[in-house]
């Protein structure tokens, strides 16, 4: 027992910091934030460690700079930053961070802010005595420069797009709005991931009952990571509310801006590449970014072709189905006997041979988008052409029926939104169940069961229809029209500053 008592006493007596410390705080015992640093993040081969000693006036501090490898820029640390906290050591060092020469420096008053800054990319330091650390901006995480979105290609207007950075796509807003009224709100969400979501909107605009709905729900949201901003939307839209888009997404920055100036907010999430638009209704999901750069008299026709697009994809296929199975005497006779020619000798009924064929486009479409993009634009539309003569040309099916599944399959492809698009590709396939079953009855039941649907939606309070229902001539005429019909705002939204433009000189 003795020599196990000795042999104890002799061992060396180091400094230890326990694993239960509260970490909202930082000890002033530099060694023992060391030890707790280096086993928190053992397994971080990433994160660097340097312990230095500078003169701090007539003494000697010991300082530990911790950052981390790959979201940090090694020139920054080495160029910048430690010859001015060298200087800065020599001058007399104080732990509000003044005089340091750098520029952001932030004072942290946990390890948990500290850790968090490491892995933003900020170099952090620690000084023996302080129970404060600073926290130096030298982040250069990866990133794109800004290019033309692949997705949303364009014509005539802006060609740059957002990008995985939170804070170039808030530069690019800023950039199109200098004006001190739009307002950014930083707020974090998931916990491991801590992604940043920026909450933009224009104060002397928009409704305040509106910016307060998202920035509560946001807040409210429990997650360990936020991936990207289609993961935010799933999350910020009620179980009730998930089957038609109730945010618009755009990789365009103008088109926010436009979105922004009638009274919107956006949502800008780190890592993504697209920004969420709220609140939206499905006449602003027909729209294009595009449709401002184009003369107000064609932006109607657009419009009307987008509509009539709409209704093509979704009723099409169940309206035919029900036309030739339980009601072929309301059809002309002369359209009827075609009919009747083209299904000879067709070996499945009318119903299945349309959902065959419906089944065999959405493949298409399907392979076409997991593909790249001029390969995959190539399969969907000559492989449809290729699969549709031959089973014409084998008796499979009959001409009338793919040319009725053509049409409506080449409508869905005027929406621009793919959520809208996934919404349509599902009522379609509904509308065409009910029109099989029951003919036209079933046909104009589940008619006016999408639109009670769509009537009775009121994302964030505002009614989904708008402005058809409640119908407003003004709103409607704005949405149809270009510029020149574009002097107010959208009354639906209420915003505070109704006025867009004024007769003198037609400004903004």
């Amino acid at each position: 027992m003795k020599r196990r008592r000795l042999y104890r006493d002799k061992r060396p007596k180091t400094k230890t910091f326990p694993k239960s410390a509260d970490p909202s705080t930082i000890a002033a015992d530099l060694d023992a934030v060391e030890i707790w640093l280096k086993e928190q993040l053992n397994s971080h081969d990433d994160v660097h460690f340097q312990r230095r000693e500078w003169p701090n006036l007539r003494e000697k501090a010991a300082v530990l700079l911790v950052y981390c490898q790959g979201m940090s820029s090694q020139e920054k640390v080495n160029r910048e930053a430690i010859p001015a906290l060298i200087r800065w050591f020599e001058q007399g060092a104080n732990p509000s961070g003044k005089g340091l020469g750098f520029e952001p420096v932030h004072t942290l008053g946990s390890i948990e802010a500290a850790v968090d800054r490491i892995f933003q990319g900020e170099l952090v330091v620690f000084i023996d005595g302080w129970d404060r650390a600073l926290s130096l901006d030298v982040a250069d995480p990866p990133q794109r420069q800004t290019e033309e979105s692949p997705i949303e290609p364009t014509v005539r207007g802006a060609r740059d797009a957002f990008t995985e950075s939170v804070v170039t796509n808030v530069s690019l807003i800023r950039k199109r709005l200098r004006g001190p009224s739009l307002c950014m709100e930083q707020l974090t969400v998931g916990k491991r991931s801590h992604t940043s979501v920026a909450l933009m909107y224009i104060r002397d605009v928009i409704r305040p009952d509106v910016i307060e709905a998202l920035r509560s729900r946001i807040k409210e949201l429990e997650l360990d990571d936020l991936d990207s901003s289609a993961s935010l939307e799933k999350w910020l839209i009620q179980p009730s509310m998930n089957f038609f888009p109730v945010l618009d997404y755009t990789a365009r920055p103008d088109f926010v801006t436009a979105a922004l100036l009638r009274g919107r907010a956006c949502l800008v999430v780190d890592g993504s590449p697209s920004v969420l638009i709220a609140p939206i209704q499905l006449m602003e999901l027909l729209k294009s970014g595009e449709d401002n750069q184009f003369s107000s008299i064609f932006i109607p026709f657009q419009f009307a072709l987008r509509w009539i697009g709409l209704f093509i994809a979704v009723f099409l296929p169940g309206f035919y189905v029900a036309l030739t199975s339980f009601h072929q005497d309301q059809i002309p006779f002369p359209l009827l006997s075609t009919f009747v020619q083209s299904t000879q000798g067709v070996p499945f009924p009318t119903p299945l041979e349309v959902f065959i064929m419906l089944v065999l486009f959405e493949l298409f479409k399907e392979a076409g988008l997991r593909l790249p993009s001029p390969i995959g634009q190539t399969l969907s539309v000559v492989g449809g052409l290729i699969i549709g003569d031959a089973s014409i040309r084998s008796g499979l099916t009959s001409p009338s029926t793919v040319v009725a599944i053509a049409i409506a399959v080449v409508a869905s492809f005027t929406l621009d939104n793919l959520n809208l698009n996934g919404a349509v590709s599902l009522l379609r396939m509904g509308v065409l169940l009910f029109s099989s079953l029951f003919g036209l009855l079933g046909f104009f039941v589940i008619l006016f069961t999408i639109t009670l649907y769509l009537s009775w939606l009121k994302p964030f309070g505002l009614p989904y229809l708008a402005p058809i229902s409640p119908l407003s001539w003004k709103d409607l005429l704005q949405g149809c029209f270009g510029h020149r019909m574009l002097s107010r705002r959208p009354s639906i939204l209420k915003p505070r500053d109704t006025t867009r433009a004024r007769e003198r000189g037609n400004q903004r």
